[in-house]
């Protein structure tokens, strides 16, 4: 199992706790001793290593999704680096702050990171979520405002298959021609999967002229649109820039992304260039972009 200490001038010996009540009305930021078990998110848009001062920076490059909370990351960049997009246990100090924006009460939560190391779900476990999945109902996606802020509405057992990262990967396209779950497997493939995952979710698409074209087959387009945005960071669907954001194919969907995929299978990899901080897709990776702040 690898793992990174990252103690050097570290004391939690010296470690202060806030007092008081802990409310909007406190300023002092309250501090703790934690270990979490989540997976390791990256901003496209990186800002570490640049001296370039750009506002869609955020004060880390790295956060953990774990559970419904975000925190983000402070420690060594190369171990962060090689555990993006996976699932970590760490330990650390917990810091989280009440803050105002624009008249909003938001908390920044963030962890300077002492120890981390590989925590990877096994193909049982794994399959167990699955099965949950059966069994907890998924509403499916929806955009409450334009362009675009999409509520995904993920359930508990979709959120525990996301954190459980690339790892899940191999388990879910097992599970992708199960009809009952099928829209929950190609959204989950959109946020954990790789390259491998793109050609398997196209062949759940349909064109509005395929005979196989039924009802259902809308809101598995919606999920295989999101999914391989998710996936890809292309302008298949939705372009980048601001403004209204039409469905640029609606109604062959699967030829275009086929389109777009046969001319850069042999090449592409997700996660490398690219920038998810575009105006009408603001999600990241297991479509959880973060911020300084969160909700409370």
């Amino acid at each position: 199992m690898a793992t990174k200490d990252f103690s050097a001038g570290l004391l939690f010996g010296a470690l202060v706790l806030g007092t008081g009540h802990f409310g909007f009305g406190q300023t002092v930021a309250q501090k703790a001793v934690i270990k979490l078990t989540g997976i390791v998110l990256a901003a496209d848009h990186r800002c570490a290593t640049t001296d370039v001062k750009d506002p869609f920076c955020r004060t880390s490059d790295w956060a953990l999704a774990s559970g419904r909370k975000t925190y983000l990351l402070y420690g060594d960049i190369p171990t962060l680096e090689r555990f993006e997009r996976k699932r970590v246990n760490i330990s650390g100090v917990l810091e989280e702050e009440p803050v105002d924006e624009y008249g909003v009460q938001m908390i920044r939560r963030s962890i300077i990171v002492h120890s981390m190391e590989s925590s990877e779900l096994g193909e049982q476990a794994i399959e167990e979520l699955v099965s949950e999945l059966k069994v907890v109902p998924w509403r499916g996606p929806e955009n409450h405002c334009s362009p675009m802020c999409w509520d995904f509405a993920f359930t508990d057992p979709m959120v525990k298959i996301l954190q459980a990262g690339r790892g899940a990967q191999d388990v879910l396209l097992r599970y992708l021609s199960d009809q009952p779950i099928q829209d929950q497997i190609v959204m989950l493939l959109g946020g954990i999967g790789d390259e491998n995952a793109i050609w398997p979710i196209i062949e759940t698409l349909t064109d509005r002229n395929d005979p196989t074209n039924d009802p259902g087959s809308k809101r598995l387009n919606l999920v295989g649109d999101l999914a391989l945005t998710n996936l890809t960071v292309s302008d298949v669907i939705w372009h980048h820039g601001g403004g209204i954001s039409p469905n640029q194919c609606p109604d062959r969907p699967k030829s275009c992304w086929s389109k777009w995929w046969l001319a850069r299978k042999d090449s592409f990899k997700v996660g490398i260039g690219g920038d998810r901080l575009y105006t009408n897709y603001r999600n990241y990776g297991i479509y959880a972009q973060f911020g300084d702040t969160s909700v409370p």
